[in-house]
């Protein structure tokens, strides 16, 4: 497995990669309106800005490509010239956040998505990322070590 920095060469490829690992059985797939969905249960379907799986996705493909410059660190694996996974971390201040980790369901639990981990986090401490409690990444997360150290809860008042 060869780990690489991406090139905007890449992003065709990139994009295959996110279409392929996006869990579709996760209605809150995205943290950028999981609140919203918890608040709302028809926000994502009807009124949201993602009203759908592939709007959703169209959002986060169109931010990949701001991703291509500092402070962002955007990389790639590949296994037989193919890229399988990638993983996109922004340093900010003091520490560094992880804002995405993509890999290829045919590569899920093989090693990729730990590799990608390690070598865009190799001497960066402390590292934060926002999970929301349904993602399917939550065992992963917790499987390198991260600890819960914040968790948020969504208040309404029904009038």
């Amino acid at each position: 497995m060869n780990i690489r920095k991406a090139t905007k060469k890449d992003l065709p490829k990139i994009v295959k990669v996110i279409e392929n690992s996006f869990h579709r059985q996760y209605p809150a797939a995205g943290e950028f309106y999981s609140a919203e969905l918890f608040a709302d249960p028809n926000y994502a379907t009807a009124t949201g800005p993602y009203y759908s799986p592939q709007v959703f996705l169209k959002s986060i493909i169109c931010e990949l490509k701001n991703k291509f410059r500092q402070p962002f660190k955007f990389l790639i694996a590949e296994i037989n010239k193919e890229i399988v996974g990638f993983i996109i971390l922004e340093k900010r201040t003091k520490h560094f956040w992880i804002h995405n980790i993509m890999v290829k369901k045919e590569y899920q639990k093989k090693g990729v998505g730990k590799k990608l981990f390690n070598v865009a986090t190799q001497n960066k401490k402390p590292i934060y990322l926002w999970v929301n409690a349904k993602n399917p990444a939550l065992k992963f997360w917790k499987k390198l070590g991260f600890k819960e150290v914040l968790r948020e809860s969504l208040m309404i008042k029904k009038i």
